[in-house]
């Protein structure tokens, strides 16, 4: 069983170390305070692909979990494969 709020929190860390903006990490756990998964998820993935943030295969694959866990469709989070490095 997925824990999605330490999973995306994971995540957030993760992005946070390659480059996301406080401002941006911050506002994700603010929907995640709220259990706004959904919105943190997209607000996290929207931003990297919008700065273009290299991602690794492995961040890719938690991103895949955490939304398939929560039931979301490919297309909501594919789009990122594409920034692996």
């Amino acid at each position: 069983m997925v824990n999605t709020h330490i999973e995306i929190m994971n995540l957030i860390d993760i992005a946070r170390n390659i480059g996301l903006s406080e401002e941006d990490a911050n506002n994700a756990v603010e929907y995640l305070k709220h259990s706004e998964y959904g919105l943190a998820l997209d607000l996290l993935l929207t931003q990297i692909y919008e700065y273009e943030l290299p991602i690794d295969a492995f961040f890719y694959a938690s991103v895949e979990m955490v939304a398939k866990a929560m039931n979301l469709p490919e297309k909501d989070y594919v789009y990122v494969k594409e920034l692996i490095d």
